[in-house]
């Protein structure tokens, strides 16, 4: 399934995380997306549904997006962002499922991190009522 994906190096979390850290891990609009996806529905949910919710709303007012789309997006969670979540403690996922188990941390609770845009697509999709 991901044997196109590009290889990427992960960066653990550091003994003694700081805010450069804490904005990193925060620094990309998809892992914002999940965060605040997952923050509106309950577990378990596949890499497959954040997929199609990111894929969707990158492609907001562009018309449906493309097979090739979704599985770049695929990728991208499964390679990087969602590693990068679980290895921060913000998600537990299960790499051979494919699936995020649970979340939990307390900066989930925080506005700066749920408020915007993204916040607003992603509890309309988790709950269906897009």
């Amino acid at each position: 399934m991901f044997a196109k994906c590009p290889r990427v190096a992960m960066r653990r979390m550091p003994a003694d995380p700081d805010h450069d850290w804490a904005y990193e891990l925060l620094s990309k609009a998809r892992r914002r997306f999940v965060l605040a996806y997952l923050d509106a529905t309950e577990p378990p949910v596949t890499v497959e549904t954040l997929a199609t919710a990111i894929a969707d709303w990158e492609a907001e007012g562009d018309g449906p997006p493309s097979t090739e789309v979704y599985e770049a997006v695929e990728c991208s969670l499964h390679h990087v962002h969602l590693p990068k979540l679980s290895d921060a403690g913000v998600v537990a996922y299960d790499r051979d499922a494919l699936v995020v188990t649970d979340w939990y941390h307390p900066i989930l609770g925080e506005a700066w991190v749920t408020d915007g845009p993204p916040v607003a697509l992603a509890e309309r999709l988790a709950t269906g009522s897009h």
